[in-house]
């Protein structure tokens, strides 16, 4: 089998391998799955059996083991165990070559001294880093480091950022065209939001994909990014929650969006304030190129008997899609409206 692979071009042969999928540097705990893709560790275990077939293939096989790092010191893991160190993570990932995203994850508690932000500056993620994932992470308590980060990140996910806030100008500086930024503050930190408004103008142009999820009646973050939103040139998918900050968000985006995503704040929040909102702004700019409104978590039986002037809106716009839960509705004026479920 070795043979025959080796007379592959080797851009196709690294493409086979790369479904196998990614690798976590700890193993994932019971409830990390839906929302990060639920991959396990057979995706490594493949891989790892691939670096053994020959010489040729071992390279690019443990090469591939290592593109994504998850790293958690989440106590579910296993609660007997000491929690890993901060020390450790780094001293790992410096050995490492190839690291194209990295998850940190669950680092914060009174038992953690906090996580070394110099991790930000090994060179083996000085080139090839695309994608990193902040969540429920406290740093060292440290002078910020003011030297120019080198890797170009497409996707940044900030999640619950109290600790981030000293970093987030060196992180925004990261930002490659067309990338994607997620920001979810389930804490109410007004530093955070600060150095977040303060960077944005630097990166608004850059960015294609924007979330902003937070608690409910949170929204100081909104209101500040508001009126920076018109330099959003390249924006075409938007994920919010609550109908505060959907308006506060679209009044002030360019018409470059073509989808837009609500998430509840709360599991039981109903869809009549928000598509109150989506009705409001329906025949402005904002959402003239609009043609998919995502409702994730909610149900389609739950769309309220409110939202029909939204929907006949919608398709004297042209051909448009609601998309729920667990269905995609197709609005179209030549054809009836259609329930799919997904």
């Amino acid at each position: 089998m070795a043979a025959g692979f080796q007379s592959l071009p080797a851009e196709l042969f690294l493409l086979i391998l790369s479904f196998a999928g990614e690798h976590p540097l700890y193993p994932r705990p019971a409830n990390y799955g839906r929302e990060n893709g639920g991959a396990d560790k057979s995706s490594w275990q493949t891989l790892s059996r691939c670096s053994l077939v020959a010489r040729s293939w071992r390279r690019p096989a443990q090469r591939l083991m290592w593109s994504t790092v998850w790293a958690s010191g989440a106590k579910d893991i296993d609660e007997a165990a000491a929690p890993p160190s901060s020390a450790l993570v780094c001293s790992l990932l410096a050995r490492l070559v190839g690291v194209r995203k990295l998850v940190l994850d669950d680092w914060w508690g009174e038992e953690y001294e906090g996580f070394d932000p110099s991790v930000f500056w090994l060179p083996s993620l000085s080139a090839g880093l695309r994608s990193l994932e902040l969540d429920r992470i406290d740093f060292m308590p440290q002078t910020p480091i003011n030297i120019p980060l080198t890797f170009h990140l497409t996707r940044l996910k900030l999640r619950n950022i109290a600790a981030v806030a000293p970093y987030v100008a060196h992180l925004f500086a990261t930002l490659a065209p067309n990338s994607h930024l997620q920001v979810r503050t389930r804490y109410l930190d007004p530093a955070a939001d600060v150095a977040i408004a303060s960077a944005f103008p630097s990166i608004a142009p850059l960015l294609s994909t924007l979330e902003i999820t937070q608690l409910p009646h949170h929204v100081e973050l909104a209101k500040s990014l508001s009126p920076l939103m018109h330099a959003c040139d390249r924006l075409v998918h938007c994920n919010l929650s609550g109908e505060e900050a959907l308006e506060l968000i679209l009044a002030g985006s360019p018409p470059s969006l073509r989808s837009l995503s609500i998430t509840p704040t709360t599991p039981v929040d109903p869809l009549d304030l928000v598509v109150g909102v989506l009705t409001r702004f329906i025949d402005q700019p904002v959402m003239a190129g609009v043609n998919v409104l995502y409702f994730p978590y909610s149900s389609l039986n739950n769309f309220p008997d409110s939202g029909q002037e939204l929907v006949d809106k919608c398709m004297r716009n042209g051909p448009f899609a609601l998309v729920f839960e667990h269905h995609r509705v197709e609005l179209s004026m030549v054809q009836p409206v259609a329930a799919v479920e997904t």
